[in-house]
C-alpha cells in the first residue's frame, strides 16, 4: 500500500473517530435550554347550568399551580339568604372526574369511612389530615367569592395532584348545609386542575450533604433543592423539616452536615469543627388572620396590635365562651362529660374580657370598627402556634420580654382597663417555670376546656396545614355527648364564612402564598407596620450584628418605617474539618441559593413571594462564606461586628410537652474579622428544654425518607415549595430539563473534563482532515508533514 494511500486512510479514520468524540461529549455538556415561556396566570369562567340557569364560576388560576391560594367568584347562584341559613356553597380539591362527594378530599359523605377509596372523614378531615375545604356563602344578589389553598401531593398524598395527575376543584350547592348526605351531587360544577412540577419531583437516595432547620425558611428551600437536584450534575439536597433548636444540637452532635437556622449556636455547641454562617433569605414572622364582620359577614383585611394584645392571646388570658359561665359551683379541671360542663367558669381569667375583640384595647387601637363589639357572640379561638423548639417562637417571646408594656403584664400588671395575665401563668412566671423568651409554647392552664382549645401543634408545616384549612387547632368541647360512652370532642372543622375568627402565628412567606391577611404590629417608635418589603428591609438595617456577623432584631429600634419581627435564616457550615468534596457541594448550594435564588417567581430556585431578596451587603457575606467552606482551610469572615443592644437572651428551662423533647443550647461562636480569622467570640445564649405534642417520620424535599439522625425529633414535612400571590414567571427564569425539571449551571471538574474532550474530537477532525488534504497533494505544515512518516509505520 503506497504511503499516500495510508496518509489518505487515516486521515479518515482520524476525522470520523474525532467527530464521533465531540458529537458525544457535546451531548453530555449542559447546554442552554430554552428558557421557560413566561406564565401569567388567565382567570377561567365556566358556566354551573346544574346551579342556576344564568350560574357561572370564575377561578384566577387552573394551570401551572402548586401549594397556593386561588381566587374564586361566582354569580347566578341561589342566596344564603339574610341568615346565611341555606344554599351554603362548599369548595373541595377533587379528583379528575368526580363521581361523588366521596372522590373530593374533606368530604363528610362518608365520614364513616365505610367506603376504603372515599377522600372524606369526619369534620372536614381525611386520610392525610385537615382538608382544604371552603364553606362559603351567596349574597342576595347571587355573587360570592372566597379564596381557596390549592394542595398538592407533597400536602394531599390520598389525591396525589402533581404535573402528571391533574385534579379537579369542585363548587357544590348545599340546600341544608348542616349535613351533606341529605344534599344532592348534582348541583355541582367541577373545573380541571392542572400543576407544575414541584419540589417532590427528585428522589434523593445519596444525598451530597444533608440539612435541616429553619421552618420558616422552608418554601424558599424547597425551590432551591428542588432546581438543585434536577441539574447536570445534579446537586441532591436532603432537607429535612425540624425545629431550629433541634436542629442545631444536630449539627454539633455531627448528625447533619448543614443546619439552618436565624440565631447562631452557643459558644461551645457547634461541634468539632469551626462554623460560619451564609445568609440565605430574609421573611418575617407574622400573626395572619382570617376574621368576618359579624354584622355585615364580609372580610376584614387590615388589623392593628400592639405587644400586650399578642401577649394576652400568647398567655391564655381570655376565656373564650367555653370558660366564661356554666354550672354554679363546677370544677373547671374536672373531665368534661357533656355540653353544659363546658362552660365552666376559668378561676384564672375572673374578669377579663371573654375574646380579644371585647377587649377595649383591641378597640381603641382598632376605632371605627363596630364589628369588635359585636363578636363576643362568636367562638372565641386561641392561636394557632406551633409547640416544637422554633427560632420563630424564641423572637416572638423575645420581643414581647423588651416591650415594656407587655412585659409589665406578663409580670402581673393590668393594663389600663383593668385585664390581667392569666393567673396560672402568672404563678408559672412566679415560680420561674415560664420565662420569656422561650422557644416553645405550652399550655400552663389546667382547666379542661383551655386544654383542648389551646393546642399548639407539632411543627410549623402542621401550623401551615390548619391554615390553609382555615380550622382552629384543638378540640370542641361543645361537641361531647353524654351519649358519647368515651366523652371524646371532635375536632374544629372550618368556620363557615361569615362567622371565621382564626389567628395564626407563623412566618410571611406562608401566610402570602395562602393570601392570608396580617396583622400591623407596633413598633418601638408607636408606629404600626405590616411585613411590607420597605418595613422589612428598614428592620433588616436596623439589626444589631453580633462577632458571628448573625443579624437579629433590635426591638429598641425606633425607626417608625420598620415592622418589628424580622428574621435572617442562615446556613451554619463549618469551614474546615470536612470532606472537600461534601465541602464544595455545600458551597455551590450556598451560591445558588443566595447569588442566583433571590429573583423572585414561581418556577423551582426562584425566591417565593414573602421573601424580601438579601440585601447587597448580605450576598457579599454569603459569598465570603461558601469561599471559606470550599477551602476548607481556616475559619470564615462573617462580617464586621457592630455592638448588640438587644436584651441578652436568658437563660431558661422549661417543662416538657406532651411528646418528646430534647435539650440543646444556643448562643453563639465562630471567629470574626474582615478577610481573614479573628478572635473566637461566643454570644449570650439560652438553654431551653422543648417538648412537642407529637413526633412522626423525617422526610426530605425528594420524598424518600431521610438518613436517621442520632437524636432528631423527626415528623413529617407537608409543606411544598410554591408561590404566593400569582405572578408571572421571569422569562429569563431558569431553563427546564425534559427529565425532571430546572437545570442548575454545571460546577466542578466534569464540566471541564467534557470540554477538554470536545476539543480533542473537533481537533482530531481538523487533523484527519489536513491529513486528507496533504495526500491528495494539498500543502501542509511542517508537523504534518512530519506526523505523516511516522503514521505509515504505526498502520504497519
Amino acid at each position: 500500500m503506497s504511503p499516500r494511500l495510508v496518509r489518505e486512510r487515516v486521515g479518515v479514520a482520524v476525522a470520523l473517530a474525532g467527530g464521533v468524540v465531540a458529537v458525544t461529549g457535546s451531548l453530555f455538556l449542559p447546554g442552554a435550554a430554552p428558557a421557560r415561556a413566561a406564565v401569567v396566570p388567565v382567570a377561567t369562567t365556566v358556566p354551573a347550568p346544574a346551579i342556576g340557569a344564568n350560574a357561572s364560576v370564575t377561578v384566577s388560576q387552573t394551570s401551572d399551580l402548586g401549594f397556593e391560594a386561588i381566587h374564586l367568584s361566582w354569580k347566578g347562584f341561589p342566596s344564603s339568604g339574610a341568615d346565611l341559613s341555606t344554599n351554603e356553597v362548599r369548595i373541595y380539591q377533587c379528583r379528575p372526574d368526580p363521581k361523588s362527594a366521596a372522590d373530593c378530599y374533606g368530604s363528610e359523605t362518608l365520614a364513616s369511612g365505610s367506603d376504603p377509596t372515599a377522600l372524606g372523614g369526619l369534620n372536614g378531615a381525611g386520610p392525610d389530615g385537615p382538608g382544604n375545604r371552603r364553606k362559603a356563602i351567596t349574597a342576595p344578589d347571587g355573587t360570592g367569592s372566597v379564596d381557596f389553598v390549592v394542595e398538592t401531593g407533597r400536602e394531599l398524598t390520598s389525591l396525589g395532584c402533581n404535573s402528571t395527575r391533574p385534579c379537579s376543584l369542585v363548587l357544590w350547592k348545599l340546600t341544608q348545609p348542616s349535613a351533606e348526605l341529605l344534599n344532592s351531587w348534582t348541583s355541582h360544577v367541577a373545573i380541571p386542575l392542572t400543576f407544575r412540577l414541584g419540589a417532590g419531583a427528585c428522589s434523593i437516595n445519596n444525598p451530597d450533604f444533608t440539612s435541616e432547620g429553619a421552618p420558616v425558611a422552608n418554601l424558599a428551600m424547597l425551590s432551591w433543592t428542588a432546581r438543585s437536584c434536577a441539574g447536570t450534575p445534579a446537586l441532591n439536597v436532603d432537607y429535612s423539616l425540624l425545629g431550629d433548636t433541634q436542629a442545631r444540637s444536630d449539627f454539633a452532635a455531627g448528625t447533619v452536615d448543614m443546619a439552618l437556622t436565624t440565631r447562631p449556636a452557643a459558644t461551645g455547641a457547634t461541634g468539632p469543627n469551626p462554623v460560619a454562617y451564609a445568609p440565605l433569605a430574609v421573611s418575617a414572622i407574622s400573626l395572619g388572620f382570617l376574621l368576618d364582620d359579624p354584622v355585615t359577614h364580609t372580610a376584614i383585611t387590615s388589623l392593628r396590635l400592639d405587644a400586650r394584645l399578642v401577649a394576652k392571646l400568647l398567655t391564655q388570658s381570655y376565656p373564650g365562651l367555653y370558660g366564661s359561665g356554666g354550672p354554679p359551683g363546677c370544677d373547671p379541671t374536672a373531665p368534661i362529660t357533656g355540653p353544659g360542663s363546658a362552660y365552666c367558669p376559668n378561676p384564672g381569667t375572673t374578669g377579663n374580657p371573654v375574646t380579644i375583640f371585647a377587649d377595649p384595647e383591641f378597640q381603641a387601637l382598632n376605632p371605627g370598627v363596630d364589628w369588635a363589639k359585636d363578636f363576643t357572640a362568636q367562638n372565641y379561638f386561641p392561636p394557632v402556634l406551633t409547640a416544637d423548639g422554633e427560632d420563630l417562637t424564641y423572637e416572638v417571646t423575645r420581643w414581647l420580654a423588651a416591650d415594656p408594656d407587655a412585659s409589665a403584664f406578663l409580670k402581673g400588671t393590668k393594663d389600663p382597663y383593668g385585664m390581667h395575665v392569666s393567673s396560672y401563668f402568672l404563678d408559672a412566671w412566679n415560680k420561674g417555670n415560664v420565662r420569656y423568651p422561650l422557644d416553645t409554647f405550652r399550655t400552663v392552664d389546667p382547666t379542661s376546656a383551655m386544654n383542648m382549645t389551646f393546642a399548639p401543634l407539632s411543627g410549623l408545616d402542621a401550623v401551615v396545614r390548619q391554615a390553609a384549612a382555615g380550622a382552629p387547632a384543638g378540640k370542641d368541647p361543645s361537641t361531647i355527648s353524654d351519649q358519647d360512652l368515651g366523652h371524646q370532642p371532635s375536632s374544629y372543622s372550618a368556620a363557615r364564612q361569615g362567622f371565621r375568627s382564626l389567628f395564626v402565628l407563623f412566618d410571611s412567606a406562608d401566610a402570602t402564598n395562602l393570601s392570608m391577611p396580617q396583622a400591623e404590629l407596633k413598633n418601638a417608635a408607636g408606629s404600626f407596620t405590616a411585613p411590607t418589603d420597605a418595613a422589612v428591609t428598614a428592620a433588616v438595617k436596623a439589626m444589631t450584628v453580633d462577632a458571628n456577623g448573625v443579624r437579629q432584631a433590635d426591638y429598641a429600634a425606633t425607626d417608625p418605617a420598620l415592622y418589628p419581627l424580622a428574621l435572617v435564616h442562615y446556613a451554619m457550615v463549618p469551614t474546615s474539618g470536612i470532606d472537600k468534596s461534601k465541602a464544595a457541594k455545600m458551597a455551590d448550594f450556598i451560591d445558588l441559593a443566595a447569588a442566583k435564588g433571590q429573583a423572585h417567581g414561581i418556577d423551582n430556585g426562584q425566591l417565593p413571594d414573602g421573601y424580601l431578596s438579601l440585601p447587597a451587603n448580605l450576598v457579599a457575606q454569603a459569598g465570603t462564606v461558601q469561599a471559606a467552606v470550599r477551602l476548607q482551610a481556616a475559619p470564615a469572615s462573617t462580617g464586621t461586628p457592630t455592638p448588640s443592644t438587644s436584651p441578652s437572651p436568658a437563660a431558661q428551662t422549661t417543662s416538657p410537652g406532651t411528646g418528646t423533647g430534647t435539650t440543646s443550647a444556643a448562643g453563639g461562636t465562630t471567629a470574626s474579622g474582615t478577610g481573614g480569622s479573628g478572635t473566637t467570640s461566643g454570644a449570650s445564649g439560652d438553654g431551653t428544654t422543648s417538648g412537642s405534642s407529637g413526633s412522626g417520620t423525617t422526610t426530605s424535599t425528594g420524598g424518600s425518607t431521610a438518613s436517621p439522625r442520632a437524636s432528631a425529633t423527626a415528623r413529617a414535612s407537608a409543606s411544598s415549595s410554591a408561590r404566593a400571590t400569582p405572578k408571572a414567571s421571569s422569562t429569563a427564569a431558569f431553563t427546564t430539563s425534559a427529565r425532571t425539571g430546572p437545570l442548575v449551571e454545571s460546577t466542578g471538574v466534569g464540566r471541564l473534563v467534557l470540554l477538554l474532550v470536545i476539543v480533542i474530537g473537533f481537533g482530531s477532525v481538523a487533523l484527519g482532515l489536513g491529513l486528507v488534504w496533504y495526500s491528495r497533494g494539498g500543502p501542509a505544515s511542517a508537523s504534518t508533514r512530519s506526523l505523516t512518516r511516522v503514521l505509515p509505520r504505526m498502520w504497519k
